[in-house]
């Protein structure tokens, strides 16, 4: 670890450049390090300072887009390879899931724990060293779910917590910049740290970033990305209801239909699953009162205008993809829980993977 003072900037490697630009833009623009682990062609154009977040404004106007003249400390990026984890207070893993065990991710993420560096986790997927800390997983259903579930075996889970996100962010297409455009107010729900030291890291960036303004044009703007430490352990849980019931959901036996029409196309079968998946969580232990009820998500999926990523790498031909429903499917069946919706799901995203497959060959 780099051992930033109070006073000095916290050093910050984030793993994935897209994604990860939602909160490591806004830590740079508090005034902190931030490196962007990623493609030599993305961290080739964040090095000339082509990375841009648009976030939307409360007036109504134009996104707001925050770029490295924002930052004190230019934001910068390396390849995999070239990432030394020791230099770091904080990585901040926003990959999908499979992508780390490609060699030269898999070989950082060893590095990672070797170094014994704080981990925030801002993926949809609980990787095992933060689902040690909530449930109990057997290892034949580890390996159903997760690309490659050894690879997190070293991992300290005392300095390993996650985030549960709720932004809709996509890349634009752009081959001279890259623009990261989230069309709604982001929080990034922190669970604790079981480590002290590691908590004292996230509480500081909160709070530099709550204090941070971006001032445009003389007008002064409070980006809406935030990051929220949270007291509970299963806060990440909130999000699964609606991963299942709407992100899941853009996948048709046609083309991926967005978040909304996801959602409130058929109200009654959303309502229905949504708190079945409410009742997988409790069943785990998540306290009642950090689960969203269904009447105010789906207030917020009215705004969700995109099918979700997942959705979109599947169409996109993807071989491999976080496996959430799997993992909720196997703790349901552990209580004694199960719904045929969720089944279908299971069933729907397994056989577009294989014809994937089929179509990579």
């Amino acid at each position: 670890m780099s051992n930033a003072s109070d006073s000095g900037p916290i050093s910050v490697l984030f793993l994935g450049a897209s994604f990860g630009a939602v909160l490591g833009m806004r830590i740079a623009a508090a005034g902190h390090k931030v490196t962007f682990v990623c493609r030599q062609d993305e961290a080739d154009l964040i090095n000339a300072r082509k990375l841009f977040l648009r976030v939307p404004t409360k007036q109504g106007a134009a996104p707001l887009e925050i770029g490295a003249q924002h930052c004190k400390v230019m934001p910068d990026a390396c390849v995999p390879g070239d990432a030394d984890p020791r230099a770091y207070d904080l990585v901040c893993l926003a990959m999908q899931e499979p992508q780390y065990s490609f060699p030269e991710v898999r070989q950082l993420i060893e590095r990672i724990a070797t170094a014994r560096v704080p981990c925030l986790s801002i993926m949809n997927m609980p990787v095992p060293p933060f689902l040690q800390r909530i449930t109990a997983l057997d290892d034949q259903v580890a390996e159903s779910v997760f690309t490659d579930a050894e690879l997190w075996a070293r991992m300290d889970r005392s300095v390993f917590t996650m985030a549960g996100a709720d932004p809709q962010a996509k890349r634009t297409e752009d081959s001279d910049a890259l623009i990261i455009a989230v069309t709604l107010p982001t929080n990034f729900k922190v669970a604790p740290f079981e480590n002290e030291s590691a908590q004292s890291v996230i509480q500081r960036l909160a709070e530099d970033i709550d204090s941070t303004r971006i001032d445009v044009e003389g007008i002064s703007y409070h980006p809406c990305v935030r990051l929220r430490p949270h007291t509970s352990n299963f806060i990440p849980l909130a999000k699964w209801p609606m991963l299942v019931t709407g992100n899941f959901r853009c996948i048709t036996s046609g083309p991926p239909v967005s978040i909304r029409d996801a959602v409130c196309s058929n109200e009654s079968e959303s309502r229905e699953l949504y708190d079945w998946v409410v009742q997988v969580c409790l069943a785990l232990g998540t306290e009642q009162s950090i689960l969203v009820p269904f009447d105010a998500y789906r207030r917020a999926a009215e705004g969700l205008s995109l099918p979700s990523s997942l959705a979109r790498g599947l169409y996109a031909g993807a071989t491999a993809v976080e496996r959430i429903d799997v993992l909720i499917q196997a703790l349901a069946s552990q209580h004694g829980m199960s719904h045929p919706a969720l089944d279908r799901i299971v069933g729907d995203v397994s056989g577009r993977l294989e014809k994937n497959g089929v179509m990579l060959n």
